[in-house]
This record gives C-alpha cells, structure tokens and sequence, in this order.
C-alpha cells in the first residue's frame, strides 16, 4: 500500500505542469481514506482505513463539471469474531464544483458504485450503493496539483447499510 501511494505521488509531482490544475482535462487523483461504519456489519473497529485512486473527466459547457471512476481497497478489516476481509469498492460519480475563489473550491458529487467483500459476514456482503457528498479543494499556484477533502455518505442497496467516508488525496 505504501509504495502504491508513494508511486501516485510521486507520479503526480514529476507530471505536473505550470498551469493550475483546474485547466486539464483529466485530473488522478490519489487517496487515503476512512470509513465510519454501519455497526450492523459487526467490525471489531468501526472506523477502518482506505486508499485508493479515482481518474476524472472535466466537462466543459456542462451542469455537472466532472466524471469520476474510482477505485477504493480496505484491506484486513477485523470482524469482532476474530476473522478479517477485505473490501474492494468502485464507483462512478458525477462532480459539480462551487469556486469560492481563484483558488479554492467546494464541490458536491453523488453517484453509484459496488462493494467486494472477500469474507462475508453478518450484514457486510458484496452490494452496489449510492454515495453522495461535500468537499473542499485548493489549487497550488504553478504547479497543477490540488489538495482535495470530502465527506461522503456510503448507502448499501442491499442491506441499508449506511457508512460515512472522509478522504484525503492529492489531485494531478
């Protein structure tokens, strides 16, 4: 995990141009994750960690500013029965952004995706959700990086499992 993060960092540093970040028209982006969850899937911690990577599309002349398809891994989460899983998740979201000055944005995004779950037990099985949220990002000047948090809200089809992620990442 960590030499995956640290290739997608460095990846981004050694790519990024002179121009700020919001005038690409694909933008990686790199990040870590956690995961509040649902008591219902019997974690022995509710709280677990995620990295992940998601690559977006910017639109122009749209009501929505991004596509993004991501791709997110939890791995050795511990249930309380002493057994671990792992959750692979990917999803497809649809992103609007808010400037709120030449540099620093809010955003929305709402979209779908499918949850892998290696060990299955109780009420944490594989599922498609709805995830929807708020974030902020802020564009460096020069160097066409941005620095991205969000909150989101992770609603499972099959079981009402309701889970609530807040990430960190690196945007290129």
């Amino acid at each position: 995990k960590k030499i995956i993060l640290a290739s997608a960092l460095c990846s981004s540093l050694v790519f990024a141009a002179s121009n700020p970040s919001n005038q690409y028209n694909y933008e990686v982006t790199a990040f870590t994750s956690g995961i509040l969850s649902d008591s219902k899937v019997d974690l022995k911690d509710d709280n677990y960690f995620n990295a992940g990577l998601s690559v977006a599309k910017n639109l122009d002349n749209s009501i929505i500013d991004q596509i993004e398809l991501g791709f997110m891994r939890s791995e050795s989460a511990e249930y309380k029965n002493g057994s671990n899983t792992n959750m692979n998740r990917l999803f497809l979201n649809a992103v609007k952004k808010y400037a709120l000055t030449e540099r620093w944005a809010a955003y929305g995004l709402a979209g779908l995706g499918n949850q892998d779950v290696s060990q299955k037990s109780g009420e944490n099985a594989d599922s498609m959700f709805f995830n929807w949220g708020l974030g902020l990002r802020y564009d460096i000047p020069y160097y066409g990086i941005a620095l991205k948090s969000d909150v989101r809200h992770l609603l499972s089809f099959e079981n009402s499992r309701n889970d609530v992620m807040y990430t960190f990442g690196i945007a290129m």
